[in-house]
């Protein structure tokens, strides 16, 4: 058994989901680099747990309320797209044909709400979950 010590702070995550990180989304059937780029906030950042937490003591609220949960496929959903939503802090690229798209809450919602842009959702919640996005350098 080794005695050598291991310094976890190489490995903590919080500072840099807090800070933001951007990605570049990929096309989702050649698996190309796009020109759009995100800047999101991790899964450890404080705004994350925040609305994550706020999601769940909901549901813990209505089950203690009513001893049950009414949750729909689509409450789901929408509780996936807002948490993405909040933990975009910024984007580069996008366009709606030829207007560009201001990353502000409104565009932000009814880009990754749309059902043809599933796969952009999916991309950008995967990077924020996505651990190793966010270890230090």
């Amino acid at each position: 058994m080794s005695n050598a010590l291991f310094d976890i702070t190489t490995l903590n995550t919080a500072k840099a989901a807090n800070e933001g990180v951007t990605i570049t989304l990929r096309h989702p059937e050649t698996n190309a680099k796009l020109p759009l780029k995100v800047t999101i906030l991790g899964a450890d950042s404080d705004k994350y747990r925040r609305v994550s937490d706020a999601s769940l003591n909901a549901v813990f609220k209505e089950i203690a309320k009513t001893g049950k949960t009414v949750r729909t496929a689509e409450d789901v959903r929408e509780e996936k797209i807002n948490a993405v939503c909040d933990c975009i802090t910024g984007w580069e690229s996008y366009a709606d044909g030829e207007t560009p798209l201001d990353c502000t809450p409104e565009n932000k919602l009814a880009v990754l709400s749309n059902p043809g842009y599933g796969w952009m959702l999916d991309q950008i919640d995967a990077g924020i979950r996505d651990r190793a996005n966010f270890l230090p350098s």
